[in-house]
């Protein structure tokens, strides 16, 4: 996909990967070719990936970002030949939608994580 060429890094070209495969098998459950969706149709993608699998606010907001990159270029490739593509999806929303999940307290088990290192003494 001509999309994903422009990045080097293979993290990158992953995560994006992932991001659009996700949209594109929606929007195939969906019966809809992902270039004729709306910006109605990414908002409700984005319901979808925080209800149904789970996402959090911030990993809905970076696929939203990926994939309203992937409008502008198509747009500006001429794929899309609409007055309003999906660039204009809304993220904001999304990223401030307040968590359905109440915090947890921290277990006592052990951490995987190494312990922080002690603070160095402060010099006279």
């Amino acid at each position: 996909m001509g999309f994903l060429a422009r990045y080097s890094s293979k993290n990158t070209v992953s995560a994006f990967a992932l991001d659009l495969r996700l949209l594109f098998q929606w929007c195939a459950a969906q019966g809809l070719d992902p270039l004729d969706a709306t910006r109605t149709h990414l908002e409700l993608f984005a319901r979808y990936l925080e209800d149904e699998r789970g996402n959090g606010p911030a990993s809905v907001h970076r696929r939203l970002s990926t994939i309203t990159c992937f409008y502008r270029m198509a747009e500006i490739d001429n794929y899309l030949d609409r007055h309003q593509p999906p660039t204009y999806a809304s993220r904001a929303s999304t990223a401030t939608r307040p968590r359905r999940w109440a915090w947890t307290a921290p277990s006592s088990a052990p951490s995987s994580r190494r312990p922080a290192p002690p603070p160095r003494p402060m010099r006279p």
